[in-house]
């Protein structure tokens, strides 16, 4: 148990590259998908740099508060309180730090364990793809959307591994909370999902 708890606590210091997928987070505009192009990230603007750096400092920010959450779970409670932890207080904290950064924020992926999980439609047209840098997109009203790869790292397959990499503890932990779950099997290097953060005027 003891080396579970470690490995879990070096997962968490990763957690920016272990997307834990949760309840639908803070919602983007209904807007149309075509109404966004992407953007080449060496052409950005004075002002869309700084709307890049806002994105930046939002998504640290989700991360950061969200790891420090569930490792303050593990202590008191071990791994699967964590993932109980995770389910009910992600979405929250990515509503808090919408609010706070004045920005629509959240996370998405192409196999997704909360199907609720979605990103806005700017985002979505690139979730099938083989996309794994970070992508700028903006509209004809002058918002801008970023979306940054999340990258699996070794200590995640703890969740999102092969069954066999999967302790039985917390994949019923997962089964009982994401009964549609399909975030599993992934190697580290993988490519996982996305942050990805609007920024509208």
């Amino acid at each position: 148990m003891l080396k579970l708890i470690a490995m879990i606590l070096l997962t968490m210091t990763t957690l920016v590259a272990c997307e834990q997928s949760t309840p639908k987070q803070s919602a983007a505009d209904p807007s149309s998908s075509s109404d966004w192009v992407r953007v080449d990230l060496d052409s950005l603007s004075t002002q869309q740099v700084a709307e890049r750096d806002r994105a930046i400092a939002a998504r640290d920010l989700l991360a950061s508060t969200l790891k420090g959450e569930l490792m303050a779970a593990i202590q008191t409670g071990g791994p699967v309180h964590a993932i109980q932890v995770c389910n009910t207080r992600a979405p929250e904290i990515a509503a808090d730090v919408a609010r706070d950064q004045d920005v629509q924020i959240g996370r998405d992926a192409q196999r997704r364990r909360n199907p609720d999980n979605t990103g806005p439609d700017w985002a979505e047209l690139y979730q099938s793809s083989e996309i794994s840098s970070e992508i700028a997109c903006e509209n004809g009203e002058g918002g801008m959307g970023f979306a940054f790869p999340i990258m699996l790292e070794g200590a995640c397959v703890l969740c999102h591994g092969t069954e066999e990499q999967i302790p039985d503890a917390v994949q019923t932990a997962i089964s009982d909370l994401y009964p549609d779950d399909h975030a599993t099997g992934f190697a580290p290097g993988d490519h996982r999902g996305w942050f990805w953060v609007q920024v509208d005027h």
